[in-house]
């Protein structure tokens, strides 16, 4: 069962979240444009040295980020919106992926020895974020909701949550959500 207080997550694993939940919502155009953000998180995170570093795929290939984006998209959804056995089937899924694309290194640059994963592509970011997620010490698997307005269904990830969960996406979203629900309860009252 997830913890009711989370551990603390370090800011490489926030700025890693950041650019998978960015991935998750992002209409991907080139794969320059995945590539270069991402790239530039992963070094801002501290978990390659340069951007020259992150694993690259030729453009005319990017439907396979499209691909992966869905891929991603299709876990989140089974931690957000989950349904009986969701969790199971994920948990069992992503350890698979995480064997197979996510490999794991003792790195030292900077004189302290560390083992764990090594973030140098997309894949590895996607999935080692889901696996942050699922983790149930952590608990941040239920910090993880999709906005409720219509249309929207974006990811968003609260790491500082305050208070009632959020439900939106954005502040706007949430009043043009309210305005919608309290129009339609007036036509409901209106029709009696």
């Amino acid at each position: 069962m997830p913890t009711k207080n989370p551990t603390f997550v370090t800011r490489a694993e926030a700025q890693l979240l950041k650019a998978m939940i960015w991935l998750a919502n992002v209409k991907i155009r080139s794969t320059t444009q995945v590539e270069e953000r991402c790239a530039r998180e992963m070094v801002m995170a501290g978990y390659i040295a340069t951007e020259d570093d992150f694993k690259t795929i030729k453009p005319h290939e990017v439907d396979r980020f499209r691909e992966d984006q869905e891929e991603l998209r299709a876990w989140l959804v089974k931690i957000a919106e989950p349904k009986e056995g969701d969790r199971a089937a994920l948990v069992g899924e992503v350890n698979d992926f995480l064997k197979r694309k996510v490999p794991v290194a003792v790195r030292g640059d900077d004189g302290q020895r560390r083992f764990g994963p090594v973030i140098n592509g997309l894949e590895a970011i996607y999935g080692y974020g889901v696996a942050l997620l699922l983790d149930d010490e952590r608990g941040l698997g239920t910090r993880l909701a999709r906005c409720k307005a219509p249309n929207c269904g974006r990811f968003f990830l609260d790491l500082h949550p305050k208070g009632r969960p959020q439900q939106f996406c954005s502040d706007d979203h949430r009043m043009h959500y309210h305005a919608a629900k309290r129009k339609e309860e007036r036509a409901k009252r209106m029709n009696k």
